[in-house]
């Protein structure tokens, strides 16, 4: 035992107890605040097993981490993010500038996409992003006011939401989730194919075989294996295409991707919502709008195929399926070659694609944010005779 160790536990005990100690170092202060909210935490419903192991070997004495359970550090710093995370989350919800959907943002944007994307951001070393993209991605992120260029008048043009409302739209959460002229940026033809080509392109390094991207050919028959005719009404009367139709490299099974994206998670401010939660909506409606033809395509005869409805927020949260299916194509992909020789960027072929997905996710919240600013510069310069506002 090392005695420096043995002083800092004395003088953080003694701090936890109320003496005065002139002498302690930070060390001991930290471990002290530290020691402070894992009692707190254990006094609460949401005290873990590993905290109560903490408490039951040291008797709450925190001289006594020398009897320390197994993976100590670990529970310790778990504590202290937990007691942080809901103390962020009341300041945020009594905030004169915040609320539920401040939380629910905070919430969407904790989760492993967000943070491999924003780990790869372009900062310099002033600690600015010199990115467009990056920098209105970043407004968004947090909630911030947006950059002056993508700042659009409250009155939008395309669609007449808060019409004749005088002001401008600062935050842009009209643009993600409601604005109907930006559904095609929102949905097909934007995100949507985004992240349907990364899929594709990921199932490809995945060594996934026979891949084809949107076969117009793939749901064809009128009628049923048993003779039946088609349903001429309801979600069964609709052909569906499929957004990706792949092999598993092994075993022969084939796979049915249906791409979703949800956007509106700045307009979910009522109610409790976690991270995901709209992405698992969205696989939930695509798995009611397959049902027909899951159970009568020849593909899923024998149960030779597997749909994957593959939600996807678009601050990064996964539904379930798109997790499950994702963690076994990572899986795979580890224990039959080394991908990560050819990622450098990243720690992981994982992080890689998180950090990619992310990315696009981020440009393409850039790209409906600057269309929206743009769209009414334009309506402005007709309106007002006054022409291009370039200098």
């Amino acid at each position: 035992m090392f005695p420096i160790f043995e002083q800092i536990l004395a003088d953080a005990h003694a701090l936890h107890e109320g003496h005065p100690c002139l002498s302690a170092c930070p060390l001991a202060r930290d471990l002290c605040d530290a020691w402070a909210r894992l009692l707190h935490r254990a006094n609460t419903t949401n005290a873990g097993v590993g905290t109560a192991g903490w408490i039951l070997a040291t008797d709450g004495d925190i001289r006594r981490l020398l009897d320390m359970p197994e993976k100590a550090q670990n529970c310790l710093s778990l504590a202290i993010i937990a007691d942080q995370a809901s103390d962020f989350e009341m300041l945020a919800v009594n905030h004169p500038h915040g609320g539920q959907k401040h939380v629910n943002n905070w919430r969407a944007e904790t989760n492993k996409i967000a943070i491999a994307a924003w780990s790869a951001m372009p900062w310099t070393p002033s600690l600015f992003i010199t990115n467009n993209a990056f920098l209105m991605g970043l407004h968004r992120r947090y909630r911030m006011l947006r950059p002056r260029i993508a700042i659009a008048p409250r009155n939008c043009t395309a669609c007449n939401h808060n019409n004749n409302v005088p002001g401008d739209d600062i935050d842009g959460d009209h643009d993600e989730a409601t604005c109907d002229r930006l559904k095609g940026m929102r949905g097909t033809g934007g995100l949507h194919d985004v992240i349907r080509d990364l899929l594709a392109e990921l199932l490809r390094q995945c060594k996934f075989k026979n891949i084809r991207v949107e076969p117009r050919d793939w749901d064809t028959a009128d009628t049923n294996p048993m003779g039946v005719p088609r349903p001429t009404r309801g979600t069964a009367a609709g052909r569906r295409q499929p957004d990706i139709v792949c092999t598993d490299p092994e075993s022969n099974i084939t796979y049915v991707f249906d791409v979703r994206t949800a956007w509106k998670i700045s307009s979910t401010s009522s109610g409790a919502y976690k991270t995901g939660d709209l992405a698992n909506e969205g696989e939930a409606e695509k798995i009611a709008h397959w049902a027909y033809v899951t159970q009568y395509h020849e593909a899923f005869r024998n149960d030779n195929a597997v749909f994957v409805p593959f939600g996807l927020e678009v601050s990064g949260g996964l539904g379930d399926a798109a997790t499950a299916f994702l963690d076994t194509a990572f899986s795979w992909v580890r224990q039959t070659q080394d991908p990560d020789v050819y990622h450098w960027s990243s720690s992981s072929f994982q992080r890689y694609w998180y950090a990619r997905v992310g990315a696009a996710i981020i440009r393409q919240r850039a790209r409906i944010g600057m269309a929206a600013a743009g769209r009414d510069r334009k309506h402005n310069e007709r309106t007002s005779g006054l022409g291009s506002y370039a200098p």
